[in-house]
């Protein structure tokens, strides 16, 4: 499920201040994007090039992620980190330790 707003992007400009002006640079990529299922993308989320979020994926409003969680993931902030993981012996979301999976 996609929020409003929410950008998913497989490429970018590249940005060498050598290359010239951004927008003239050519695109790159670091792969495709691969969104599991059950995966929720809260308001103005946006995804970057080579992100691959395992099933159940829970992306807070406003964030920015840049990099691949596994399934049962809850993940916000600018870069995304690992907030809470969803434990299913409990059926909750439990918080995770600072340091772990970020």
């Amino acid at each position: 499920m996609l929020s409003e707003q929410v950008y998913i992007s497989d490429n970018s400009h590249g940005y060498d201040p050598n290359a010239g002006p951004i927008l003239k640079q050519p695109l790159e990529t670091k792969g495709p994007v691969l969104i599991g299922p059950g995966c929720f993308l809260g308001y103005r989320a946006v995804i970057m090039s080579g992100v691959e979020l395992g099933a159940h994926c829970v992306v807070g409003a406003n964030s920015v992620v840049t990099r691949s969680f596994p399934s049962f993931s809850m993940v916000a902030g600018c870069p995304a980190r690992l907030v809470k993981r969803f434990d299913p012996a409990t059926s909750r979301w439990l918080k995770v330790s600072v340091g772990a999976g970020s």
